[in-house]
């Protein structure tokens, strides 16, 4: 009525069809973008589904490679498995997908390491730690096989479910164990050890000592620093580190958390048993101590100081549930009391 009082009826009739043009104009381009944001939802689905499948056979090949110890084979797939890793970045850019993504562009930081593990042995000797390596493969190779199986059966190609992102998860948080994370101490004087005048030893030797100390834990441990300040080596990873004197190759400090510890968990090893471990791995380090019958418990580790029998003092942990051995600090007890003399 009251554009009838001002506008002539037939100026008013154009506007309110005019409008009515505009509104449907707009409509419509809201339906077509969404059908076309369908649509490239479902190309990278389908983008997604392929990478993963020639993954899939990737990781099945490297299997097979593996239980072989073909050392070319196995550079070979795992340089191809780290290449279809870089291509996840054009399967999808959307916020919900990026846990997807990153989850398998993270597997090439686990292809890496077994890599760098390959090339760094002899050609004449056995590959190390193989069956170790063996191991990892069949785990990323589930998680992988997991995220694809969870991705067929996504219902809506812009969403994805719950089970995708479960799997995404583990995949994710597998694949960063091996993540190379360098670790520099301070930069202070040398502080002065024991076994100073002792010969010196390589990167390769100390990192052999390292495996034979801690077994397959070694190989997480992907980064090798040489410090020179503090007369050591730091071999690190994302979820702990090693260092290992130059001279004797002595295991100084070590801390390794490859996955989540808690008190919850069920504590299958008595006190006796874990101090008996505790003092069997500081046997095996070559520590003198008398009994560690001084400890205290903290997330799922029981941390002992032990008095060693020349007056000093390590401290070692040992995750209660599986008796595993986490943590060392020992550089105390090769540090001389005077910076000069030798123990």
């Amino acid at each position: 009525m009251l554009f009838s009082s001002v506008l002539p009826r037939r100026t008013v009739i154009r506007l309110f069809s005019y409008g009515c043009f505009m509104a449907a104009v707009l409509l419509s381009a809201i339906c077509v973008q969404m059908h076309l944001t369908e649509d490239m939802a479902r190309s990278q689905n389908r983008l997604r589904r392929a990478v993963l499948a020639h993954m899939n056979e990737e990781n099945e090949a490297l299997r097979t490679s593996l239980a072989a110890a073909d050392r070319e084979a196995i550079l070979r797939h795992a340089n191809a498995l780290c290449g279809y890793a870089g291509m996840t970045a054009s399967c999808g850019d959307a916020a919900g997908e990026a846990p997807l993504v990153s989850a398998l562009a993270d597997t090439a930081l686990y292809y890496s390491a077994l890599m760098r593990a390959v090339t760094v042995s002899e050609e004449d000797t056995a590959i190390p730690e193989l069956a170790f390596w063996q191991d990892c493969t069949d785990t990323i190779a589930e998680h992988t096989a997991a995220l694809a199986l969870a991705l067929s059966d996504r219902l809506h190609p812009a969403h994805p479910t719950e089970s995708e992102l479960t799997a995404a998860q583990n995949l994710a948080a597998f694949s960063a164990a091996f993540r190379v994370d360098p670790l520099r101490s301070s930069a202070a004087a040398h502080p002065g050890y024991s076994f100073d005048r002792e010969p010196t030893v390589t990167a390769a030797e100390a990192r052999q000592t390292l495996r034979f100390l801690i077994g397959n834990a070694a190989s997480f441990l992907g980064s090798t620093v040489t410090d020179d300040t503090h007369g050591c080596y730091l071999f690190s990873c994302q979820n702990g580190y090693a260092e290992l004197s130059r001279c004797g190759g002595h295991l100084l400090s070590y801390a390794f958390y490859p996955r989540r510890s808690s008190n919850a968990q069920p504590h299958l090893l008595n006190d006796g048993d874990l101090a008996e471990l505790a003092a069997s791995f500081l046997k095996k380090a070559s520590i003198s101590v008398i009994l560690a019958d001084v400890w205290e418990d903290r997330h799922g580790v029981r941390f002992f100081s032990a008095a060693t029998k020349d007056g000093g003092c390590v401290t070692v942990g040992i995750r209660m549930h599986d008796g595993t051995v986490v943590h060392l600090d020992a550089e105390a007890y090769y540090r001389n009391a005077d910076g000069s003399e030798q123990r």
